[in-house]
């Protein structure tokens, strides 16, 4: 591992790939900003697959709260071959949450690893009768303008878990590995497109 530390540039190659493949198995593509689904009913998800990737264990989470601090209302989905297609869509039945509003957002990881999650925008759970209102909160900590609050099931009286604090979904980006004063080094990870 020291010799790549002397080829930078390498390295640099190295984890774009590694992130590539993590990351271009599955990318989310539905539900988006302004999609409605009432409790009780159809709750579609979708993605787009590489079929050439690695993602038979594909876990897919019901999320809220804000992006550096994300909670997870339910599982929705684990062990799913995400490369086949014809997995996507998904559909599953919308649980009742509290509160009905834009706040939700769905989670995908690979094999439990959520260092290398995709995540949908956030979209609406109303209630049976299409009722919902707005997010609790206009503005992310940062000051994105991207509306979030802090959702649960309405029949959960336990706390949902915190997904780590060092997931990012995709509304943001992230420049990793990052630099130190201890000989590491910085690399901006590019896309890089693999035939």
């Amino acid at each position: 591992m020291s010799s790549l530390f002397g080829r930078p540039e390498l390295l640099c190659v190295l984890l774009a790939l590694h992130y590539a493949l993590l990351s271009a198995a599955v990318t989310p593509t539905a539900p988006g900003p302004g999609d409605v689904f009432k409790a009780g009913g159809d709750c579609v998800i979708q993605w787009d697959v590489d079929e050439t990737g690695s993602c038979k264990n594909l876990s897919i989470d019901l999320m809220s709260g804000p992006n550096n601090k994300m909670v997870v209302v339910t599982n929705v989905a684990q062990g799913l071959h995400g490369c086949n297609s014809s997995v996507s869509p998904y559909t599953w039945t919308c649980p009742e949450v509290d509160p009905y509003s834009a706040i939700y957002f769905y989670q995908f990881s690979l094999g439990g690893d959520s260092t290398a999650s995709q995540w949908t925008t956030r979209f609406t759970i109303a209630s049976a009768s299409g009722d919902s209102d707005s997010p609790e909160q206009a503005q992310q900590p940062d000051g994105k303008d991207i509306p979030w609050g802090n959702g649960h099931l309405s029949n959960d009286n336990a706390t949902s878990s915190v997904a780590s604090s060092t997931d990012t979904p995709h509304d943001s980006v992230s420049d990793s590995p990052t630099a130190s004063a201890t000989g590491m080094i910085r690399c901006h990870v590019f896309s890089i497109m693999i035939v």
